[in-house]
């Protein structure tokens, strides 16, 4: 019996299709796939988290776009504590 998974329904309805592969040591790897255990997140979405927070910061500091934290279709604007709160999740927040 197969039992593989055909696929996750993601929570924000977009269907991811671009693959990143990085390679990483052993204890790397571990360390990773512990942390993810510990908040309660699969690897996948546990890299996936961390590295939009890093990239999110990233790009801020270099006053450039975030392109994952577009604003929705049809809104003319983004409200201030629709950023604040993206940005408070991702960790890219400033005082």
């Amino acid at each position: 019996m197969n039992t593989r998974h055909k696929g996750r329904k993601h929570g924000s309805g977009k269907r991811r299709e671009e693959l990143l592969q990085v390679r990483v040591t052993e204890p790397e790897k571990l360390a990773f796939g512990e942390a993810a255990d510990l908040s309660g997140l699969g690897v996948s979405a546990w890299v996936r988290e961390r590295l939009r927070a890093a990239a999110a910061r990233e790009l801020e500091a270099a006053d450039r776009a975030i392109p994952f934290l577009k604003v929705r279709e049809g809104c003319q604007h983004e409200s201030p504590f629709r950023r604040r709160k993206a940005q408070s999740r991702l960790g890219t927040e400033r005082p």
